[in-house]
């Protein structure tokens, strides 16, 4: 099983693994050449940990006739023993590559690694390598070098990750680790250097994990990294078919490991820490992953300059704490022209959270969650506060994104107003938010006042929403006279000063309306939508639950899988319903009450047609009917190119 290019000479090579003596026979000259024989040893050799014990099957050498390792090598063996026997021209310098792995001779099929050029290796696409692999290098010129320069300790090739789990065990068999790396590199091992690849990601899928106990490794991978320095990838974990986890700036670093401690199961709540440790080299850094706020705890963060606005790392849970502080009632820094990032998931403990941005001094910045979570969250508004979420009131030209949120937001109505409750945002005013995920539970309402509530936003105005979800459940929790709830926001109005923008949407939550009284507006993307101007709401979808409950049946609720009600102003422009769906299911217990598989109710305004093209309604309740109730007296509504003539009827009107 062996493998020679350009075989023009026999090299003595001899790999001892362990326990290795340090002499050396010396190179001898026979007629011009010159024998010789090389020994090595692997890495660590007193303090491998018996993961990393193993004989490897495959080694490879590459010869080249220089001082360099440049150019095609003048031979490249792949053996599955280790003895190699060459004989080098006297006096001539030779570079000589070395590579060990688990890999098979001349057998590509099963190699872990791509080493058909030692200055260029990879790991093979989305196959983790079982075991470690190790690399190394020597400098001689035949028949003169001394037996030292041809003693060669191998080094480790590869950066190792260690998942292990903490805390909870796993009671179950046949559960799957998925591990994506966001870039890949390739070694050249002659001076340990890499390149990424461009375009290229890594996955490493674990099957078969058994049952394990708090501590325990589930899995193992080894990765392609450079040398000098960690680098810093956002690599995602997830386990069986729960939704994967986002674990920013973890360090990979050849000669390194990297242990990724914390509960891998979404049905667990606990901390994760990731740290480079010494049972591969010397430490250099500790992170947690998910930081855990003490509810007392306020950290500025060291990137933040009050007279330089820029990008500013949140890197725990007091920092983000730090931010809510300096934006409260109090302080009302609105940090315009500021972006805040996350760099890890956030457990606020249930603390009470006073929330970012504060009223009409709401937020200005960006919030940028960089696909991470903040969990914990209890906001409650004490029964005075208006706005009420994790951001208070996110105002003109701010930004939130990215972020997934979960928690709980509560508050009650104690006085004849409007309040506005969002698991995300309370209010937002000429704002952005889009990439967000909800999952907190909302429970709001009282015997006074009037209420919005949302699970992205509460309240928003001339503001963009996209590409958002939401599947935390809002219940009101009184008999508030007027009650507007949306899966994703309670009130929306566009169209004031720009065109606004309501798509790409998500609600798979549910919304649960009890009343004494009845008469609320509730979508399962926006309750209430007021146009002033040019508004497109489009390729939302609902795939959650609306359902109303009244004791006494006083007045009409208006029901809608996509907007409750829809209200067009004098203004002029267009109104523009398209590509949504509804897969989810509309009820009441009042005959009366408006529920449509689109739009609850539809009020056009002579200057504000509404149009609804390519929506779906076969995939839930109701199934017949696009709009509940369509009020044309003032204006049109267009649906799928056909006028609706019939005022105060629903769209289509049911067969009799």
């Amino acid at each position: 099983m062996m493998k020679n290019k350009l075989f023009l000479f026999s090299l003595g090579l001899i790999i001892l693994l362990t326990g290795c003596s340090n002499e050396n026979d010396a190179s001898s000259s026979t007629d011009g050449n010159s024998m010789a024989s090389f020994r090595l040893e692997l890495p660590g050799a007193t303090t491998r940990t018996a993961g990393d014990t193993y004989t490897p099957t495959r080694y490879i050498m590459e010869v080249y006739p220089d001082k360099a390792a440049t150019g095609i090598p003048l031979m490249h063996i792949e053996q599955d023993s280790g003895t190699f026997d060459v004989s080098l021209t006297y006096g001539t310098t030779y570079t000589c590559l070395f590579w060990a792995d688990n890999g098979t001779p001349d057998n590509i099929v099963n190699d872990e690694y791509e080493t058909a050029d030692l200055k260029a290796v990879k790991a093979k696409a989305d196959i983790p390598p079982t075991s470690p692999a190790y690399g190394g290098m020597a400098q001689v010129t035949a028949g003169i070098s001394s037996s030292a320069d041809y003693s060669v300790t191998l080094k480790h090739a590869v950066a190792k990750v260690s998942y292990i789990q903490d805390q909870r065990p796993f009671t179950s068999t046949g559960n799957t680790l998925t591990v994506i790396f966001p870039k890949t590199c390739q070694l050249n091992v002659s001076d340990w250097s890499v390149n990424e690849i461009a375009d290229a990601t890594i996955t490493h899928t674990f099957t078969g994990i058994s049952q394990v106990v708090a501590g325990d490794r589930l899995a193992t991978s080894y990765v392609i990294a450079p040398s000098v320095t960690a680098d810093m990838q956002n690599i995602t974990v997830a386990l069986n078919q729960e939704p994967p986890k986002t674990i920013s700036n973890v360090p990979l670093q050849r000669n390194y490991n990297t242990n990724i401690k914390g509960t891998y199961s979404d049905l667990y709540n606990s901390d994760m820490n990731c740290q480079i440790t010494e049972e591969w080299d010397t430490p250099e850094t500790e992170k947690d992953l998910i930081s855990i706020w003490d509810g007392k705890t306020v950290t500025e963060p060291a990137g933040y300059s009050a007279d330089a606005p820029g990008e500013v790392l949140i890197n725990s849970a007091a920092e983000l704490a730090w931010l809510a502080e300096q934006s409260n009632a109090t302080n009302q820094k609105t940090f315009k022209d500021y972006t805040f990032t996350l760099t890890t998931d956030i457990d606020l403990r249930s603390h009470l959270w006073q929330q970012i941005g504060h009223g009409k001094n709401g937020f200005q910045g960006t919030l940028n969650g960089n696909g991470h979570t903040v969990r914990g969250i209890y906001a409650n508004n004490g029964g005075t506060e208006k706005y009420v979420g994790f951001i208070n009131y996110l105002n003109r030209g701010g930004t939130v994104k990215n972020l997934t949120v979960r928690g709980y937001v509560s508050g009650t109505n104690t006085t004849k107003q409007w309040y506005y409750f969002g698991g995300l945002v309370g209010c937002a005013e000429k704002s952005v938010i889009e990439n967000c995920n909800n999952a907190c539970t909302l429970a709001v309402g009282g015997e006074e006042g009037n209420f919005y509530a949302g699970g992205i936003v509460g309240s928003a105005d001339d503001t963009s929403i996209q590409s958002c979800t939401s599947d935390g459940t809002i219940k009101n929790t009184g008999n508030s006279s007027a009650v507007v709830i949306g899966g994703i926001v309670g009130n929306w109005a566009g169209g004031m000063i720009a065109d606004a923008i309501l798509s790409g949407n998500v609600h798979k939550g549910k919304i649960v309306y009890t009343s004494i009284s009845n008469g609320a507006k509730i979508g399962g993307i926006a309750g209430w939508v007021d146009a002033w101007g040019t508004i497109i709401v489009s390729n939302n979808v609902n795939n959650g639950e609306v359902a109303a409950s009244s004791g006494e049946h006083v007045t009409y609720n208006t029901l809608g899988a996509i907007i409750g009600n829809l209200f067009a102003f004098s203004k002029e422009g267009s109104i523009t319903v398209s590509g949504n769906q509804n897969k989810g299911n509309i009820s009441s217990d009042y005959e009366e009450d408006y529920k449509g598989g689109i739009i609850g109710r539809a009020l056009p305004s002579a200057n504000l047609p509404i149009t609804l093209k390519d929506n779906s309604i076969a995939g839930g309740t109701p199934a017949d009917i696009v709009i509940a109730d369509c009020s044309v007296i003032n204006g049109t509504i267009t649906v799928d190119g056909v006028p609706v003539t019939d005022t105060g009827k629903p769209y289509p009107v049911p067969s009799e």
